[in-house]
């Protein structure tokens, strides 16, 4: 078993403990003032000193740019929470519905099948149809408006207004039948 040189030098008796004792305080004074010295030494020039503040400021401007980016992510995945939750809860269940019902999605005409209550509130504006996990549901207006306030994309907008009649209109005077369904 090797032993310090120290412990060596003690037991040849080329040393004392009193010797051996005061190597150890000097040691360790030695070790506390090069620490000490590490520490407060300031930059060497004022060139150094402008460095390293520059770089002490870009690192906190990059983390206060991560940091914002992961509240918007955060934010960004609580209102798709919020919007999935409310669709799950007011969606109406299209099951068995034969009627095609039209509606535009980024300039695509689009189709889903309801029955016709349904479609009947659908063409007077009491249901809306959202845009939701890749396909399409169809929701109350009150669920619908805290949606939009969500995610204004996902909610599609009601189909226009019939619009009045032009005066040269050659037609102007044929009602067109309630049943029609574009």
């Amino acid at each position: 078993m090797s032993s310090s040189l120290q412990d060596q030098l003690l037991k040849a008796g080329v040393a004392n403990e009193q010797q051996a004792k005061k190597a150890r305080k000097a040691k360790v004074e030695r070790r506390k003032h090069q620490e000490k010295a590490r520490k407060g030494a300031p930059p060497a020039s004022a060139e150094e000193q402008e460095r390293v503040r520059r770089a002490q400021a870009e690192k906190a401007a990059r983390d206060r740019a991560l940091n914002l980016q992961r509240q918007e992510e955060t934010a960004h995945r609580a209102r798709a929470a919020e919007i999935r939750q409310l669709v799950e809860a007011h969606r109406q269940l299209r099951e068995g519905g034969d009627i095609p019902y039209h509606f535009v999605d980024d300039a695509v005409v689009r189709r889903i099948h309801v029955t016709k209550a349904m479609h009947d509130r659908l063409c007077r504006d009491l249901l809306v149809v959202v845009r939701y996990a890749g396909g399409y549901e169809v929701v109350p207006v009150a669920a619908a408006e805290k949606i939009k306030a969500r995610d204004p994309g996902a909610v599609m907008p009601p189909n226009p207004p019939a619009s009045p009649p032009a005066e040269d209109d050659p037609y102007a005077g044929y009602e067109v039948p309630d049943d029609l369904m574009w």
